[in-house]
Order: C-alpha cells, then sequence, then structure tokens
C-alpha cells in the first residue's frame, strides 16, 4: 500500500499522527497488513 500526503508542516503531521482516530488505526494496521508499515516523511528541498 502506497499512501501520499501533504501537510502544512511537520508539526501540523506530528499533531495529526496524535489524534484518537489515527491512534486506532495504526494500532489495527499490522493485523490489516502482509507486513509491518514502513513510513517514509519526505520534505520538499523548496515550493
Amino acid at each position: 500500500m502506497i499512501l501520499y500526503e501533504r501537510w502544512k508542516s511537520v508539526d501540523a503531521l506530528k499533531a495529526h499522527l496524535e489524534t484518537a482516530h489515527i491512534k486506532a488505526l495504526l494500532a489495527a494496521l499490522p493485523e490489516l497488513l502482509a507486513g509491518s508499515p514502513e513510513p517514509y516523511v519526505l520534505t520538499p528541498a523548496a515550493e
């Protein structure tokens, strides 16, 4: 699975990851996927 999201800032992403619904999703993922998620956070070199 590839998931692409674009956030205004790394702090906004961190806040999103602390929400209850995302914590529940992340806890459920190991049972839904064939392997562990491998997140990569990329930041643009320039806009």
